[in-house]
């Protein structure tokens, strides 16, 4: 008499390999009689093993994203807009920036610059452009320290003495 694994047949949760029939691994399910373990879609995660149908695949919850392997959620990192349906990924274009859970990318905050999708202060001396993509130095007779948001006029009169 032949075996299940004989016939090429796995129940539901299993799937046939030459090692016979072997557990559905996370982020997977197995109708049965499958070959190889069916990933859950995008969107989505399973992380319990043996699983056979697709609605074992629950979607991730608002502002998560699933992982690769499809074992469970994420947050959307920062630098990028998520789309949780998908679980695409895009980097944030220059002059906006999302942190870690943020699933759009948002405009740059104000007195920082944003030139790949994370805030950053620019130096003395300067100020964030209009796009707040790049810093600018400031103009003669103006300056700026890490506190100011944007260059200010230098005050009129002789410098003090050292």
């Amino acid at each position: 008499m032949q075996s299940e694994t004989d016939l090429g047949w796995c129940s539901e949760g299993t799937y046939v390999s030459y090692h016979g029939c072997l557990e559905c691994t996370t982020g997977h399910f197995c109708p049965g009689n499958v070959s190889a373990p069916h990933k859950c879609p995008p969107g989505t995660f399973n992380f319990y093993t043996g699983r056979s149908s697709i609605g074992d695949c629950k979607p991730c919850s608002h502002g998560l994203i699933s992982s690769e392997d499809r074992a469970d959620c994420r947050p959307c990192p920062a630098g990028f807009s998520c789309h949780p349906g998908n679980s695409t990924l895009s980097a944030c274009p220059k002059g906006q920036h999302s942190p870690e859970g943020v699933v759009l990318c948002l405009a740059c905050p104000i007195g920082s610059v944003c030139p790949s999708g994370h805030p950053q202060k620019c130096d003395p001396g300067g100020e964030p452009d209009s796009e707040r993509t790049g810093c600018v130095d400031c103009p003669p007779g103006f300056y700026s320290t890490p506190c100011t948001v944007r260059c200010v006029k230098c005050p009129s009169g002789p410098l003090p003495p050292l």
